[in-house]
Protein backbone atom coordinates (compact mmCIF):
# COMPACT_ATOMS: atom_id res chain seq x y z
CA UNK A 1 0.00 0.00 0.00
CA UNK A 2 2.99 2.26 0.94
CA UNK A 3 4.75 1.16 -2.69
CA UNK A 4 3.55 -0.68 -5.52
CA UNK A 5 0.00 0.55 -4.84
CA UNK A 6 0.76 4.09 -5.53
CA UNK A 7 2.74 3.21 -8.74
CA UNK A 8 -0.08 0.96 -10.26
CA UNK A 9 -2.49 3.76 -8.57
CA UNK A 10 -0.70 6.69 -11.14
CA UNK A 11 0.10 4.55 -14.32
CA UNK A 12 -3.23 2.20 -14.02
CA UNK A 13 -5.73 4.47 -12.40
CA UNK A 14 -6.00 1.59 -9.66
CA UNK A 15 -4.22 -0.94 -7.31
CA UNK A 16 -6.38 -3.83 -7.78
CA UNK A 17 -5.23 -6.37 -9.71
CA UNK A 18 -8.98 -7.37 -11.22
CA UNK A 19 -9.37 -3.48 -12.05
CA UNK A 20 -6.03 -2.87 -13.85
CA UNK A 21 -7.24 -5.52 -16.06
CA UNK A 22 -10.12 -4.53 -16.92
CA UNK A 23 -9.14 -0.59 -17.12
CA UNK A 24 -6.69 -1.61 -19.70
CA UNK A 25 -8.91 -4.02 -21.97
CA UNK A 26 -11.58 -1.20 -21.86
CA UNK A 27 -9.01 1.35 -22.92
CA UNK A 28 -7.12 -0.39 -25.78
CA UNK A 29 -10.85 -2.70 -26.80
CA UNK A 30 -12.85 -1.47 -29.27
CA UNK A 31 -16.22 0.32 -29.06
CA UNK A 32 -18.69 -2.79 -28.80
CA UNK A 33 -18.35 -6.88 -27.68
CA UNK A 34 -14.29 -6.86 -26.10
CA UNK A 35 -13.09 -10.35 -26.92
CA UNK A 36 -10.58 -11.58 -24.57
CA UNK A 37 -7.91 -14.69 -24.85
CA UNK A 38 -7.00 -15.80 -21.32
CA UNK A 39 -3.39 -17.55 -21.17
CA UNK A 40 -3.63 -20.42 -18.68
CA UNK A 41 -6.88 -19.18 -16.61
CA UNK A 42 -7.07 -21.90 -14.29
CA UNK A 43 -10.60 -21.85 -12.10
CA UNK A 44 -10.76 -18.07 -13.85
CA UNK A 45 -11.55 -16.44 -10.70
CA UNK A 46 -9.88 -13.75 -11.87
CA UNK A 47 -11.57 -13.48 -15.60
CA UNK A 48 -15.00 -13.97 -13.77
CA UNK A 49 -14.14 -10.66 -11.42
CA UNK A 50 -12.75 -8.86 -14.58
CA UNK A 51 -15.89 -9.48 -16.38
CA UNK A 52 -17.79 -8.93 -13.63
CA UNK A 53 -16.45 -5.21 -13.39
CA UNK A 54 -16.95 -4.20 -16.72
CA UNK A 55 -20.39 -5.56 -16.58
CA UNK A 56 -20.98 -3.08 -14.06
CA UNK A 57 -19.79 -0.19 -16.64
CA UNK A 58 -21.80 -1.62 -19.04
CA UNK A 59 -19.37 -3.29 -21.48
CA UNK A 60 -20.21 -6.78 -22.76
CA UNK A 61 -17.11 -9.70 -22.49
CA UNK A 62 -16.20 -12.55 -24.05
CA UNK A 63 -13.40 -14.76 -22.72
CA UNK A 64 -11.87 -17.27 -24.27
CA UNK A 65 -9.82 -18.97 -21.22
CA UNK A 66 -7.34 -21.85 -22.06
CA UNK A 67 -5.79 -24.02 -19.20
CA UNK A 68 -4.18 -27.87 -19.72
CA UNK A 69 -6.67 -29.27 -17.37
CA UNK A 70 -9.94 -30.39 -18.37
CA UNK A 71 -11.07 -30.23 -14.15
CA UNK A 72 -9.90 -27.26 -14.26
CA UNK A 73 -11.93 -25.74 -16.80
CA UNK A 74 -14.76 -28.04 -15.72
CA UNK A 75 -14.44 -26.16 -12.46
CA UNK A 76 -14.00 -22.60 -14.43
CA UNK A 77 -17.66 -23.10 -16.59
CA UNK A 78 -18.91 -23.79 -12.62
CA UNK A 79 -17.82 -20.77 -11.19
CA UNK A 80 -18.65 -18.51 -14.95
CA UNK A 81 -22.44 -20.04 -14.69
CA UNK A 82 -22.65 -19.56 -11.42
CA UNK A 83 -21.02 -15.92 -11.23
CA UNK A 84 -24.32 -14.96 -13.90
CA UNK A 85 -22.04 -15.62 -17.17
CA UNK A 86 -23.63 -18.55 -18.82
CA UNK A 87 -22.62 -17.50 -22.64
CA UNK A 88 -19.79 -15.47 -22.13
CA UNK A 89 -17.23 -17.75 -21.58
CA UNK A 90 -15.91 -20.39 -23.82
CA UNK A 91 -13.04 -22.55 -22.55
CA UNK A 92 -9.96 -24.63 -24.03
CA UNK A 93 -8.19 -27.47 -23.01
CA UNK A 94 -5.01 -27.79 -24.59
CA UNK A 95 -1.14 -27.42 -23.57
CA UNK A 96 -0.28 -23.56 -24.53
CA UNK A 97 3.30 -24.20 -25.01
CA UNK A 98 2.53 -26.42 -28.46
CA UNK A 99 -1.06 -24.98 -29.04
CA UNK A 100 -2.57 -22.32 -29.43
CA UNK A 101 -6.78 -21.80 -29.88
CA UNK A 102 -8.23 -19.76 -32.76
CA UNK A 103 -10.45 -16.95 -31.99
CA UNK A 104 -11.38 -13.58 -32.78
CA UNK A 105 -9.90 -12.09 -29.77
CA UNK A 106 -7.42 -8.90 -29.93
CA UNK A 107 -7.11 -8.75 -26.57
CA UNK A 108 -4.41 -11.32 -24.92
CA UNK A 109 -4.20 -11.19 -20.80
CA UNK A 110 -1.72 -13.26 -18.64
CA UNK A 111 -2.24 -12.98 -15.17
CA UNK A 112 1.15 -15.00 -13.14
CA UNK A 113 1.09 -17.37 -16.03
CA UNK A 114 3.44 -16.77 -18.16
CA UNK A 115 6.14 -18.24 -15.59
CA UNK A 116 5.00 -21.81 -15.77
CA UNK A 117 5.81 -21.90 -19.65
CA UNK A 118 8.43 -23.47 -21.11
CA UNK A 119 7.16 -22.51 -24.85
CA UNK A 120 7.52 -18.97 -24.81
CA UNK A 121 8.70 -18.40 -27.94
CA UNK A 122 5.82 -19.86 -29.70
CA UNK A 123 3.68 -18.39 -27.11
CA UNK A 124 4.59 -14.85 -28.12
CA UNK A 125 4.85 -15.10 -31.69
CA UNK A 126 1.22 -16.86 -31.58
CA UNK A 127 -0.31 -13.47 -29.22
CA UNK A 128 2.04 -11.35 -31.65
CA UNK A 129 -0.19 -12.49 -33.91
CA UNK A 130 -3.45 -12.34 -32.35
CA UNK A 131 -3.24 -8.97 -31.29
CA UNK A 132 -2.76 -7.84 -34.94
CA UNK A 133 -2.46 -3.44 -34.80
CA UNK A 134 -4.78 -2.42 -32.73
CA UNK A 135 -5.26 -4.91 -30.16
CA UNK A 136 -2.90 -5.61 -27.20
CA UNK A 137 -0.93 -7.96 -24.56
CA UNK A 138 -1.49 -7.50 -20.92
CA UNK A 139 0.72 -8.88 -18.18
CA UNK A 140 1.22 -9.29 -14.61
CA UNK A 141 3.69 -12.07 -14.30
CA UNK A 142 7.28 -12.48 -13.12
CA UNK A 143 10.48 -11.73 -15.04
CA UNK A 144 13.26 -12.62 -12.06
CA UNK A 145 16.04 -15.07 -12.29
CA UNK A 146 14.88 -18.62 -13.24
CA UNK A 147 13.40 -20.92 -10.70
CA UNK A 148 12.65 -17.47 -8.72
CA UNK A 149 16.36 -17.12 -7.75
CA UNK A 150 17.88 -14.26 -6.33
CA UNK A 151 20.55 -12.37 -9.14
CA UNK A 152 24.05 -12.31 -7.58
CA UNK A 153 24.09 -8.60 -6.74
CA UNK A 154 20.27 -9.05 -4.56
CA UNK A 155 21.44 -12.27 -3.37
CA UNK A 156 24.16 -9.81 -1.27
CA UNK A 157 21.80 -7.75 -0.25
CA UNK A 158 19.44 -10.09 1.46
CA UNK A 159 22.23 -11.82 3.20
CA UNK A 160 22.99 -8.29 5.03
CA UNK A 161 19.57 -7.69 5.59
CA UNK A 162 18.86 -11.05 6.55
CA UNK A 163 21.79 -10.44 9.79
CA UNK A 164 20.04 -7.74 10.93
CA UNK A 165 16.37 -9.09 11.79
CA UNK A 166 16.02 -11.77 15.29
CA UNK A 167 16.39 -15.19 14.52
CA UNK A 168 12.63 -15.68 15.11
CA UNK A 169 12.06 -14.04 12.02
CA UNK A 170 14.16 -16.50 10.02
CA UNK A 171 11.80 -19.37 10.32
CA UNK A 172 10.78 -20.94 7.45
CA UNK A 173 6.91 -21.07 7.81
CA UNK A 174 6.45 -23.62 5.33
CA UNK A 175 8.56 -26.33 6.44
CA UNK A 176 8.25 -25.13 9.73
CA UNK A 177 12.50 -24.60 10.21
CA UNK A 178 14.54 -21.85 11.38
CA UNK A 179 17.31 -20.93 8.39
CA UNK A 180 19.68 -18.49 10.21
CA UNK A 181 21.37 -18.58 7.32
CA UNK A 182 19.98 -17.11 4.27
CA UNK A 183 19.22 -19.95 1.77
CA UNK A 184 18.49 -19.64 -2.20
CA UNK A 185 16.82 -22.22 -3.98
CA UNK A 186 15.61 -22.91 -7.53
CA UNK A 187 11.78 -23.34 -7.06
CA UNK A 188 11.85 -25.02 -10.82
CA UNK A 189 13.97 -28.01 -9.76
CA UNK A 190 11.00 -30.76 -10.60
CA UNK A 191 8.73 -27.69 -10.87
CA UNK A 192 7.21 -25.48 -13.89
CA UNK A 193 7.60 -22.88 -10.96
CA UNK A 194 9.76 -19.43 -12.57
CA UNK A 195 11.20 -22.38 -15.36
CA UNK A 196 11.76 -19.25 -17.91
CA UNK A 197 11.61 -16.13 -15.91
CA UNK A 198 14.38 -14.66 -16.78
CA UNK A 199 13.31 -14.86 -20.71
CA UNK A 200 10.11 -13.30 -20.28
CA UNK A 201 11.05 -9.68 -20.45
CA UNK A 202 13.99 -10.08 -23.46
CA UNK A 203 11.63 -12.03 -25.67
CA UNK A 204 8.52 -9.42 -24.90
CA UNK A 205 10.88 -6.81 -26.01
CA UNK A 206 12.18 -8.65 -28.76
CA UNK A 207 8.69 -8.91 -30.12
CA UNK A 208 6.49 -6.44 -28.59
CA UNK A 209 6.13 -2.72 -28.43
CA UNK A 210 5.85 -1.54 -24.74
CA UNK A 211 2.93 1.14 -23.62
CA UNK A 212 3.20 1.38 -20.12
CA UNK A 213 5.46 -0.86 -17.48
CA UNK A 214 5.66 -0.93 -14.31
CA UNK A 215 8.61 -3.02 -12.63
CA UNK A 216 9.18 -4.09 -8.92
CA UNK A 217 10.28 -6.21 -6.75
CA UNK A 218 14.02 -7.33 -5.91
CA UNK A 219 15.43 -7.58 -2.32
CA UNK A 220 11.89 -7.57 -0.21
CA UNK A 221 10.44 -10.08 -2.05
CA UNK A 222 12.56 -13.17 0.02
CA UNK A 223 10.92 -11.04 3.10
CA UNK A 224 7.38 -10.79 2.04
CA UNK A 225 6.82 -14.21 0.14
CA UNK A 226 4.56 -17.04 1.91
CA UNK A 227 8.13 -18.29 3.10
CA UNK A 228 8.90 -15.86 5.33
CA UNK A 229 5.75 -13.27 5.57
CA UNK A 230 4.74 -14.62 7.78
CA UNK A 231 6.89 -13.88 10.62
CA UNK A 232 6.43 -9.70 10.17
CA UNK A 233 3.59 -8.22 12.06
CA UNK A 234 1.45 -5.40 9.78
CA UNK A 235 1.66 -3.64 13.23
CA UNK A 236 5.16 -4.43 14.56
CA UNK A 237 7.08 -0.96 14.77
CA UNK A 238 10.03 -2.95 14.27
CA UNK A 239 8.21 -4.95 10.95
CA UNK A 240 7.27 -1.62 9.51
CA UNK A 241 10.61 0.07 10.05
CA UNK A 242 12.59 -2.80 8.45
CA UNK A 243 10.58 -3.44 5.27
CA UNK A 244 10.33 0.43 4.70
CA UNK A 245 14.04 0.11 4.72
CA UNK A 246 14.46 -2.81 2.20
CA UNK A 247 12.00 -0.85 -0.21
CA UNK A 248 13.59 2.28 0.24
CA UNK A 249 17.11 0.59 -0.66
CA UNK A 250 15.68 -1.40 -3.35
CA UNK A 251 13.36 1.45 -5.12
CA UNK A 252 16.62 3.60 -4.82
CA UNK A 253 18.86 0.43 -6.91
CA UNK A 254 16.19 -0.18 -9.44
CA UNK A 255 15.84 3.73 -9.97
CA UNK A 256 19.72 3.94 -10.53
CA UNK A 257 19.52 0.87 -12.40
CA UNK A 258 21.86 -1.24 -9.63
CA UNK A 259 19.06 -3.96 -9.77
CA UNK A 260 16.62 -5.17 -11.94
CA UNK A 261 12.71 -5.70 -11.40
CA UNK A 262 11.33 -9.05 -10.63
CA UNK A 263 7.81 -8.26 -11.84
CA UNK A 264 5.75 -6.24 -13.83
CA UNK A 265 2.74 -5.19 -14.82
CA UNK A 266 2.34 -4.50 -18.53
CA UNK A 267 0.79 -3.57 -21.76
CA UNK A 268 2.67 -4.62 -24.73
CA UNK A 269 1.35 -3.90 -28.71
CA UNK A 270 2.21 -4.48 -31.70
CA UNK A 271 3.03 -0.97 -33.28
CA UNK A 272 5.26 1.33 -31.20
CA UNK A 273 3.83 3.68 -29.22
CA UNK A 274 4.62 6.44 -26.43
CA UNK A 275 5.87 4.48 -23.33
CA UNK A 276 4.73 5.33 -19.87
CA UNK A 277 7.25 3.74 -17.28
CA UNK A 278 8.86 2.88 -13.95
CA UNK A 279 11.52 2.77 -12.64
CA UNK A 280 13.49 2.38 -16.21
CA UNK A 281 11.95 1.65 -19.78
CA UNK A 282 11.15 -2.14 -20.27
CA UNK A 283 14.65 -2.56 -22.12
CA UNK A 284 16.05 -1.16 -18.97
CA UNK A 285 15.07 -3.48 -16.95
CA UNK A 286 16.33 -6.54 -18.67
CA UNK A 287 18.90 -8.76 -16.54
CA UNK A 288 21.24 -10.60 -19.13
CA UNK A 289 22.52 -14.03 -17.57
Amino acid sequence: SRYLSPHLAQMFGTNSIEEFYANEIERVGPSGVLQVLSLGSGEASTEIAIASILRERGRQVIFHCTDISDGMNEAANLNAVNSGFPNEFKFYALDINQKFPQTDAQIVIANHSLHHFVGLEFIFDKVLEQISDSGAFIVNDMIGRNGHQRWPEVHKLVNSFWKLIPHEKRIDRIHRVPKPVFEDFDCADGTFEGIRAEDILPLCCDRFQFERFLGFGGVPDIFLDRMYGGNFDTEGEFDIAFIDALEDVNSMLLVAGVIKPTAMFATMRKQARSEIFWPTRAQEAIRRP
